[in-house]
C-alpha cells in the first residue's frame, strides 16, 4: 500500500482542525459560563436561597454543556474524518467554525441585554467590602 505525501498531508490536516474545532468548543462552553453567571448575578444578591439555586444551576449548565461538547468533539471527528479531499476538508471547518461563531455571539450578546458585570472577581469584591 503506497501512502503519497498529499494523503498524508491531509490526515495530519484532518486532526489538527478537529483540534482548532475542539478548541474552540472549549472557548464556546467558558464564554456561556460567564455570560450565564453574568446574566443572573443580580438574581444570586437576593438571598441565600438564591444564592444557592445560582449555584446549583452553574453546576447543572456545566454537566450539561460539557457532555454536549464532549459528544460534538466526537461527531466532528467523524464528520471531519469522512471528508474526501481538501476542498471539502475546508467547507467541513468553515461550517463547524462558522457555527461555533453563531453561538458564540449568541452568548456574547446575553452580557449586554442584561447589563451586569461578568467579573466575577468585582462581583466577589463589591459583595465582600461593597464597594
Amino acid at each position: 500500500m503506497e501512502l503519497n505525501a498529499n494523503k498524508i498531508a491531509l490526515v495530519f490536516a484532518k486532526y489538527i482542525l478537529w483540534a482548532a474545532v475542539t478548541a474552540m468548543s472549549f472557548f464556546v462552553l467558558l464564554i456561556g459560563r460567564a455570560s450565564l453567571l453574568g446574566a443572573i448575578a443580580g438574581y444570586a444578591g437576593r438571598g441565600f436561597y438564591q444564592t444557592m439555586q445560582v449555584r446549583v444551576f452553574d453546576k447543572v449548565y456545566l454537566i450539561v454543556a460539557g457532555l454536549l461538547a464532549l459528544a460534538g468533539m466526537v461527531i466532528m471527528q467523524q464528520y471531519m474524518g469522512n471528508s474526501k479531499g481538501w476542498k471539502n476538508l475546508l467547507l467541513r471547518f468553515s461550517l463547524a467554525l462558522g457555527i461555533m461563531l453563531a453561538v458564540l455571539a449568541i452568548f456574547t450578546l446575553v452580557i449586554p441585554i442584561f447589563n451586569v458585570e461578568t467579573d466575577i472577581s468585582a462581583i466577589a469584591r463589591q459583595r465582600l467590602i461593597g464597594v
